[in-house]
This record gives C-alpha cells, sequence and structure tokens, in this order.
C-alpha cells in the first residue's frame, strides 16, 4: 500500500481465494514483481475495503497467460436505483516503485478527495 511521498507499507497475503481485504489509506495498492517491475491501482472513489491477493503458484517459466497473477479490487459501495448513473475513477500506473511514485503524487494531489459520484433522475 502506498503512504505517500515515496513510502510503501507491505502487507503479504496467501494465495486466493479466499482474497485478503486490506484498508489502504490513499487507496493505492500495488503489487510487485521480483525484478521491481509491478502495477499500481489508485481508486480515489473507492469507499470500502479492497479485495487483494496473489493466485497460483509461482513459475519461473510462465507465459504472460498462465498464473501466477495477482487480483486487486477497490471496493465502492453505493444504493442503486433503476435509473441511477455512477461515477467513478481509477488509474493503473505500471512501472518500478522510482517511475511509479511521482506519478502516484502527482494524482494524489489532484484527486485524493473525489468522492464516487451517484445521479438520480428527477
Amino acid at each position: 500500500m502506498y503512504l505517500g511521498d515515496g513510502t510503501w507499507e507491505k502487507v503479504k497475503q496467501a494465495p486466493g481465494p479466499p482474497w485478503g481485504r486490506a484498508h489502504p489509506k490513499l487507496n493505492i495498492m500495488a503489487c510487485f514483481a521480483d525484478n521491481g517491475q509491478g502495477i499500481t491501482v489508485f481508486s480515489p472513489t473507492a469507499n470500502n475495503h479492497w479485495n487483494f491477493g496473489p493466485h497460483g503458484k509461482y513459475n519461473p517459466n510462465a507465459k504472460p497467460t498462465d498464473s501466477p497473477c495477482m487480483h486487486l479490487a477497490p471496493i465502492g459501495t453505493v444504493k442503486l436505483g433503476p435509473q441511477s448513473t455512477l461515477e467513478y475513477r481509477y488509474w493503473m500506473i505500471m512501472g518500478n516503485k522510482a517511475e511509479i511514485e511521482p506519478r502516484l503524487d502527482a494524482l494524489l494531489a489532484k484527486h485524493k478527495d473525489e468522492k464516487i459520484k451517484l445521479t438520480e433522475p428527477e
């Protein structure tokens, strides 16, 4: 979980399902491979826990379509009506931590206070 200003909190989870649950302070979680490359999800509109965890066993000869893979799911909870319009945003950033961190800090500065927007017709 990214805490801002280049600070990370490491969270471990056994392979799932079932998935782990986390409450990232800044609504950012990432998964990094042993070589330092990773993917980050930032979802400022998530208003609940996140499901997360690895799936499959490590295979050094795996193809991109094989396991293992990671599961990151920011959860947003709202009560929808028959004509509801739901607006939310998220970003996915790939790279190593040095490449990801400045992008996350810029996104946080601009979007950290965004909330889910639910519109009902009149």
